[in-house]
């Protein structure tokens, strides 16, 4: 008497492409084929995509502008400070050594002495530029947090620290020129001597130049400022700040 044995471990598994134990949902015979209950499958064209929120670019010109007004007006506080001290001592020295004696023989035919109490008539008004030069210095640094923080207020002040320092630094380059000028009658005294002519004839070109450069020194970055803030593009940029 032969006994067979147990369906389960003699029945091969099927391995048809038909087959339901291998079809998965959408696979005519499956459960979850959609067919089965009379729907209609779609197939996506491609995988769907979550929508992201990409922020806006954050402009740099504001942090380069701001960090470089920071920089130049802490310079201009301690130079501006710097300078005015320095005439306040040259004037003392110079009000120290006092007028040569009438016949005391010159040490040479150019009167160095006489430069340095020619600035005495100049004192005054070259330490109170460079008192406002201060002032103004202070005022570039505020200006200059004022678009760190992109402040409507920071841009708006940065443009009338512009004028003010290009006004400024007319009246500096005039005021140098003019006290230049007379140094260099001072110092050259008489016009017959070799090297007071030398002196006097190159005087014009030297006070060109330092009047130029003061100017120069004094406006190049307000200058920048008005151009930079009068583009569209940038107002339209102020114009969303707080």
């Amino acid at each position: 008497m032969t006994t067979e044995p147990p369906e389960s471990t003699t029945r091969q598994a099927d391995t048809s492409p038909d087959s339901p134990a291998l079809a998965g949902p959408g696979v005519p015979g499956h459960p979850g084929d959609p067919r089965d209950h009379g729907q209609t499958r779609t197939v996506p064209a491609a995988p769907p995509t979550s929508p992201r929120f990409i922020a806006p670019r954050r402009e740099q010109w504001p942090s380069v502008v701001g960090i470089v007004a920071i920089v130049l007006g802490a310079i201009g506080v301690l130079s501006s400070a710097w300078n005015a001290l320095g005439m306040l001592l040259v004037s003392a020295m110079a009000s120290g050594q006092g007028a040569p004696a009438d016949n005391a023989p010159p040490a040479s035919s150019l009167d160095v002495s006489a430069m340095f109490r020619s600035m005495e008539n100049w004192t005054g008004s070259l330490v109170a530029i460079n008192l406002l030069l201060g002032g103004l210095a202070v005022l570039l640094i505020v200006a200059g947090i004022g678009l760190l923080r992109r402040r409507r207020w920071g841009a708006a002040w940065m443009v009338r620290w512009s004028i003010l320092k290009i006004i400024a630094g007319i009246a500096f380059a005039v005021v140098s020129a003019l006290m230049q000028r007379d140094q260099i009658h001072a110092m050259a005294g008489s016009q017959n001597d070799p090297a007071a002519s030398a002196v006097l004839g190159m005087g014009p070109l030297m006070i060109v130049v330092t009047a130029v450069f003061a100017l120069v020194w004094t406006a190049t970055f307000p200058v920048f400022v008005l151009v930079w803030m009068g583009r569209g593009t940038i107002r339209k940029t102020i114009a969303s700040w707080p």
